[in-house]
């Protein structure tokens, strides 16, 4: 019996001095890669809000500083272009204005950057959108498996930007 107790007694003593202290620094490393990427994904949107247009060189060196954390990341992109065509009554006089857009998504992006001179270019008023999720597991997520034995969340990094395109350099 003494013996029973003695491992118990070492097993809670491993898990409070060590495995617990651990997790908590694996918990606030992941909300410290969660800023950064945060804060890099807002960069680059705003990069291409303001410029119209994304390049090769932009879009290599926000993946450069994502691969920085060490974690695998999945991001995907969107382009929304606004048309707007005037609603007309029998007259032809103007009464109003259709909006519609049509969406360009990252597979379509990447392939004019890198097949029609290394440039996807927007136009003002249109709507662009990154999204960026963590695809493998962080310290986090091991502790998380180990203590309750699964993840506490679907992602533990994750960001999005973006919003109306500001400037446009020559459009689409």
């Amino acid at each position: 019996m003494n013996l029973v107790g003695k491992i118990i007694s070492f097993v809670f003593a491993m898990l409070v001095f060590f495995i617990l202290p651990i997790s908590y620094h694996a918990q606030k490393q992941d909300a410290l890669i969660q800023v950064f990427v945060q804060t890099e994904t807002t960069k680059f949107a705003d990069a291409i809000k303001c410029n119209g247009y994304i390049d090769e060189e932009m879009y290599l060196s926000f993946l450069a500083v994502l691969d920085s954390t060490g974690i695998l990341y999945e991001v995907t992109m969107d382009h929304a272009h606004v048309i707007t065509e005037p609603e007309l009554d029998d007259a032809g006089a103007v009464t109003g204005y259709y909006e519609y857009s049509l969406s360009t998504y990252e597979s379509e992006m990447l392939d004019r950057i890198y097949q029609e001179n290394g440039r996807y270019k927007m136009s003002q008023g249109d709507y662009f959108s990154v999204k960026v999720n963590n695809r493998t597991n962080t310290y986090k997520d091991f502790f998380d498996h180990l203590l309750y034995g699964a993840k506490t969340s679907e992602y533990s990094v994750f960001a999005t930007a973006g919003g109306k395109i500001l400037d446009e350099e020559e459009g689409m």
